[in-house]
């Protein structure tokens, strides 16, 4: 099992909410942004905060060339930019994991923006060389539940690919940290794990909660 892993924006957000569960988890952490300074610095918090954990930092090409699981943990608007600064330093039959959610966000909660390629991971399919994987992962996830080391992760985290082999390397990531995974079929379905994420963040503003889902099996369809 592959255990390093880079997160592209691990400094701030979920991308650092993110770091810091897998950093507790025991996997090896490369942070990455525009500027090493931050990344440096973002690493030294990860490590007192995480205990024995390893955590680098880079600039965003040096991370994404240290992992064969690359998470991209940017803002959308961000997002196609610094995937051009990336995408040629991704290692051959890497996994890429997005998270982006396009929303745009007012002080009534946010709301979706509509992606002409059907998602924002979509579009990142015609910048992808042919030998990296895509995966949508963590739309579903607050950073607030994930930076919350004293409470466990009793949730379902939503996942969709195209390959199989790569969904099951981002199903032990999710399970490394203590959720659960669900697969949710192809690529295609990614626009319906960022609508679910706009729903959770206003659901949060309406109720002043923060939450997650679990799916509950019933009976089994013949």
């Amino acid at each position: 099992m592959e255990k390093s892993i880079a997160i592209i924006g691990g400094t701030a957000g979920i991308g650092y909410a993110l770091a810091l569960r897998l950093a507790r988890a025991g996997r090896e952490v490369i942070i990455g942004s525009r500027f090493p300074w931050k990344a440096e610095r973002a690493a030294r918090t990860l490590e007192e905060k995480a205990g024995k954990a390893r955590v680098m930092g880079f600039r965003n090409p040096e991370a994404a060339a240290k992992a064969d699981i690359v998470v991209l943990a940017v803002p959308f608007k961000a997002q196609m930019s610094i995937f051009e600064g990336i995408k040629d330093s991704l290692r051959p039959k890497a996994v890429l994991v997005d998270v982006t959610i396009p929303l745009k966000r007012s002080k009534n909660g946010c709301r979706l923006i509509r992606v002409k390629e059907g998602s924002a991971t979509e579009r990142l399919l015609g910048l992808l060389p042919e030998d990296v994987d895509l995966v949508a992962a963590f739309k579903n996830i607050s950073e607030h539940v994930l930076r919350d080391l004293s409470q466990p992760l009793d949730c379902d985290i939503l996942l969709c690919g195209d390959s199989d082999e790569a969904k099951k390397k981002v199903i032990e990531v999710i399970e490394d940290i203590g959720a659960r995974a669900v697969d949710c079929g192809s690529l295609a379905n990614s626009h319906l794990l960022e609508a679910l994420g706009v729903l959770m963040i206003n659901l949060e503003v309406l109720h002043k909660h923060h939450i997650c889902v679990r799916f509950k099996k019933l009976r089994r369809i013949h």
